[in-house]
């Protein structure tokens, strides 16, 4: 149902377009501090055995560490612009786990390092205000590889769908926290969880 989902509301698209801003922005303090960033955000592919389209995406940067003893020589990174208050609170990878928002983001570096082959990547965060804090990211391969599960499924069920499978039979489960689905835009709209199993008034 992705043609239903309605278009960002004014506050959440101002946030887009800051969040690019300091992007870029931290992009040029990188290469005036003699960092080498490459910034070519062609996006990349993941596919099934069968040759299908499963995952796409595409990673801001990668810096390029000419370490003499790195194993490595270029590591993904993504700039996120987050709140004071947030930016306080998060020191570790497992920190954004705390936050709905932000929970996605180490299964966003994960694919990236997977689909490039890399071992290591990293998070650049700014609180909105120029301070900078580094999150490193070892690529998790049990967790990718329930990621790339989820994606095939999803694949398969949208496909099966499309093919006249109905629905209530084809899609998976609905998400056991309320406050997800609370947050989802299709939450009343074309998804409607069972309220009392779920909890959700």
């Amino acid at each position: 149902h992705w043609k239903d989902r309605p278009a960002p509301d004014a506050g959440l698209k101002a946030r887009f377009e800051r969040g690019s801003l300091i992007e870029d922005a931290v992009l040029r303090e990188l290469g005036a501090l003699g960092l080498s960033v490459r910034t070519e955000r062609t996006p990349f592919e993941i596919k099934n055995s069968n040759g299908g389209l499963i995952l796409r995406g595409k990673v801001d940067g990668f810096l390029k560490w000419d370490g003499s003893e790195a194993r490595q020589r270029d590591f993904p990174l993504e700039i996120k612009s987050l709140d004071p208050n947030v930016f306080r609170q998060v020191n570790v990878l497992d920190d954004f786990q705390r936050f709905h928002f932000a929970r996605k983001y180490p299964r966003q570096l994960w694919t990236y390092l997977y689909a490039h082959n890399l071992e290591e990547g990293f998070f650049l965060l700014d609180d909105c205000t120029g301070r900078w804090k580094l999150i490193p990211v070892a690529l998790d391969y049990a967790e990718t590889e329930a990621i790339l599960r989820q994606c095939e499924a999803a694949v398969e069920a949208v496909g099966a769908i499309a093919g006249g499978k109905p629905e209530e039979e084809t899609l998976p489960s609905y998400h056991q926290d309320p406050a997800v689905c609370r947050r989802c835009w299709a939450f009343g709209r074309v998804c409607f969880p069972p309220l009392q199993e779920q909890g959700l008034k």
